[in-house]
């Protein structure tokens, strides 16, 4: 999980392999949360030790640590503290109303006023790239907590300037609306395809208000403060060798992991007792992050669930923790800072320094304990070779990709060292994450539960996975059994290949290829190639076809149609305009209207003349009219063309496209046409337009400054 448009992903991608490329990212990212942290630290007037314990906290404790499987989530989470930066030089910064009385600027002003526009261009910067980063909810969570934070600043301008309402709120609502416009613009490439993703992925759907009790930060986590392993090892869900999701729900997991370090547990009260070191904004902000990580336990969350739009669209209360992290690390240097400005006089003026480059160590090893007891699933040897699909003969497809993204083909024509490899691994890999890259053991066996299909309505796999996979052991090994439906889905898709840790047990299914020992620790089985025999071809003709059959759950619609599609090549074809069957949708319907099976004759066939992954060519005759399936995911994007005209696309089986086809021999085209990829471009120009004329505008006015020796 990378943003594409994410300043490092593509050179770091297409320069190097993907298990380097990934690491580097994450390297990158923490190195950047440390910078991060210690610009927060010192524009709140912390000294250098205090900023760089600060800054130790908000890049390397489990908080953000934990993270970093999710690649595009950690990418967005590190730009926080720049982000409440840049919010604290607005806040603070922010010039008064112009005055009627004269027309003369007050030089005085000026310096704050570069402050002020150098914190909406930050703050535009950093809002862009949680966006970029590729991650909705982390965006969504990391704005809304840099906004409350900003709501804070705002009051205690209100109450220290005892300046009008208006003279006080203009100039910040002024900044943080230009940079919310700066930003949206300036990320519209990844914006507008994102959004309309969501209108096709089951995942875009409106969560009601008693899903949101899932994966919050409970009163019982409160005791991870202490001790991040009290409830258990965070990793035992990332390991396990299936979902355990009674852990996820009921008892530890990594997202509800708030642990600060002992550090913490000493300098946050301290800071409460001297108080004159503490501006209460920063404690204030702190707790009502946590409260909002509470979930609906906090009797906060619905505010921003009523108010807020789309914020309805994420589950996962628990993912506060990440700007509250950032803002509990604030406080805590503020109590450092206290502590150092309390120190005794008397002593050595070097004790100072000792002490406190002894307590950066003693708070780095207590994170390295923390952390690598989370993260040994990882390689020992992190920068070995990733696996891509070229390590499978022909391999027709390890996985359907969700979306084959326009970048690709004009990335591959550059000819870039070792871009090819890296994007069919990412494209093929079986699970649509970056951490599969690594190896990790919990993404590979999730990808048997999902098939790689999490962003289409197959997505009902991952809540009924338990029930469709079964679990044993034989001889001391641990087997997974794939059910028919599975299975079914598998071939629908086009899959040609499964990748396991765990022995897969099925008739159908045939070793395909063993890769040598892996290096997991505590792992003795190695990474396996199931091959599946006989998976559907990338687009073929239907049996039979219905249209307009009512929106049905995935499992109901396989129980129902499921013998017909594999074995008669049956098509259901949807208009967009019905409703699309939901994640959560599970009461079973039945449809009276079947379908008569028609065998092709001899004379109908589809023959492939151009495939590519943006685009296919196919010569079709047939005697009747017929449905041509195409087992791409359904996605606005693609185009069909019949003998130069254009077709209606259909969406068929639920998940995929299909085109009725009329008797005759035909040339039949698809094609993929972004423009909502286009039109984000222009979006981005624009922004990038603004972002220039804002940061001219900055060197123009600092220009005009008086030099230093003038006053």
């Amino acid at each position: 999980k990378a943003g594409v448009f994410y300043p490092t992903t593509l050179p770091l991608f297409c320069l190097f392999s993907v298990a380097w490329a990934s690491n580097f990212s994450i390297i990158s990212a923490l190195a950047w949360a440390s910078f991060g942290g210690y610009v927060l630290g010192r524009i709140h007037g912390l000294s250098r030790s205090a900023s760089a314990l600060k800054a130790l906290t908000v890049a390397f404790s489990p908080i953000l640590v934990f993270r970093l499987k999710h690649l595009n989530m950690l990418q967005a989470a590190v730009w926080l503290p720049l982000s409440f930066s840049a919010v604290k030089l607005i806040c603070t910064y922010a010039p008064p109303a112009k005055s009627s009385a004269s027309n003369t600027l007050d030089t005085e002003i000026f310096p704050a006023s570069v402050a002020y526009r150098s914190g909406l261009i930050l703050l535009a910067l950093c809002w862009s790239m949680q966006i970029l980063a590729g991650h909705p909810h982390a965006t969504c969570v990391c704005g809304l907590g840099t906004l409350t934070y900003a709501c804070l600043l705002w009051l205690k301008r209100l109450n220290d300037t005892r300046r009008n309402f208006l003279q006080n709120s203009w100039p910040i609502a002024k900044a943080l609306l230009l940079s919310a416009l700066i930003s949206v613009a300036l990320s519209g490439l990844q914006l507008l395809p994102t959004a309309e993703l969501a209108s096709q992925s089951s995942r875009g759907h409106i969560y009601s208000w008693d899903s949101l009790k899932l994966f919050p930060f409970t009163w019982e986590h409160f005791k991870l403060f202490l001790d991040p392993f009290m409830l258990g090892n965070p990793a035992a869900v990332s390991t396990a060798s299936e979902l355990k999701r009674n852990v996820m729900i009921d008892g530890v997991f990594w997202e509800s992991m708030p642990y600060l370090g002992w550090a913490a547990l000493l300098f946050m009260p301290y800071a409460l007792w001297r108080r004159r070191h503490f501006p209460w904004e920063i404690g204030v902000a702190t707790i009502i992050l946590l409260v909002l990580a509470m979930g609906p336990q906090g009797y906060l969350y619905w505010l921003p669930w009523k108010l807020c739009p789309g914020f309805s669209l994420f589950r996962f209360p628990a993912r506060f923790l990440m700007p509250f992290g950032t803002m509990a690390a604030l406080w805590l240097g503020c109590g450092f800072e206290a502590l150092l400005s309390d120190w005794p006089k008397k002593w050595p003026s070097h004790s100072q320094n000792l002490a406190s480059v002894a307590l950066l160590v003693a708070v780095w090893i207590n994170f390295y304990w923390t952390t690598n007891a989370y993260v040994t699933y990882l390689p020992t040897s992190i920068f070995e070779r990733p696996l891509t699909a070229d390590m499978c003969a022909q391999a027709s497809r390890l996985a359907t990709p969700t979306v084959q993204n326009h970048w690709a083909s004009l990335v591959q024509k550059k000819g870039w060292k070792n871009c090819q490899a890296s994007i069919i691994s990412l494209f093929h890999s079986l699970a649509p994450d970056s951490a599969v890259f690594w190896g990790i053991k919990q993404n590979i066996n999730r990808t048997i539960f999902e098939g790689g299909m999490c962003l289409t309505d197959y997505d009902a796999l991952q809540n009924d996975s338990v029930s469709s996979l079964g679990f044993g052991q034989k001889d001391g090994q641990k087997l997974i059994r794939l059910d028919s439906k599975s299975r079914l889905l598998y071939k629908l898709q086009n899959v040609s290949h499964i990748l396991a840790f765990e022995k897969v047990v099925e008739a159908d299914l045939t070793l395909y290829e063993t890769i040598g020992e892996t290096e997991l620790p505590g792992l003795a089985d190695p990474l396996r190639i199931y091959k599946i025999n006989d998976p559907k071809p990338r687009a073929y003709l239907a049996s039979a076809y219905v249209k307009g059959l009512p929106a049905m759950p995935t499992y109901a619609f396989l129980a129902e149609y499921g013998q017909e599609i594999e074995y008669g090549d049956f098509a259901a074809l949807h208009e967009e305009s019905e409703r699309r069957p939901q994640f959560y949708d599970i009461s079973p319907q039945t449809n009276q209207n079947r379908a008569k099976m028609v065998p092709l004759q001899d004379s109908e066939y589809c023959h492939v003349i151009k495939n590519k992954p943006l685009e296919l060519k196919l010569d079709v005759n047939t005697a009747q009219e017929r449905a041509l399936l195409f087992t791409e995911n359904r996605y606005p994007a693609w185009q069909a063309e019949l003998d130069g005209k254009e077709l209606p696309i259909f969406r068929a089986n639920l998940a995929f496209m299909g085109c009725v086809i009329p008797p005759g021999h035909h040339t039949v085209e698809f094609r993929f046409v972004p423009k909502t990829f286009y039109w984000g471009c222009l979006a981005s120009l624009v922004g990038l337009l603004l972002l220039a004329w804002q940061v001219s505008s900055f060197w123009r006015f600092r220009g005009s400054l008086p030099p230093a020796s003038s006053k």
